[in-house]
């Protein structure tokens, strides 16, 4: 749909949901190897991360670096929300808080 569809208000509703989720659940899990190309959006607006094979800072081989960010939060994922302004961004904000808290 348009910029002002119900089906784009829904598709961006559950990616900013799982989106927080996904956040939470790396944070306090400390999943790495969180690129990209390991990481689903589904047609519904759904983010999974589709790849488990390095958890808990396990990795094959020695001195192979992941990320030191607590959680990833890419630029256009940002884009997604409608900025950093977006009351989707404040959305996400507050799903984060609610769900750490809740942890």
């Amino acid at each position: 749909g348009g910029a002002s569809s119900r089906g784009l208000y829904r598709a961006r509703r559950r990616f900013v949901c799982s989106l927080a989720a996904y956040s939470v659940a790396c944070y306090l899990l400390q999943i790495k190897d969180r690129h990209n190309g390991n990481i689903l959006l589904h047609a519904s607006g759904s983010l999974l991360h589709i790849d488990f094979g390095f958890l808990l800072s396990n990795s094959p081989g020695k001195n192979i670096g992941f990320e030191s960010a607590p959680f990833k939060l890419t630029s256009e994922w940002v884009e997604v929300m409608g900025g950093t302004s977006s009351p989707w961004f404040a959305y996400f904000r507050l799903l984060f808080v609610r769900g750490f808290l809740k942890a």
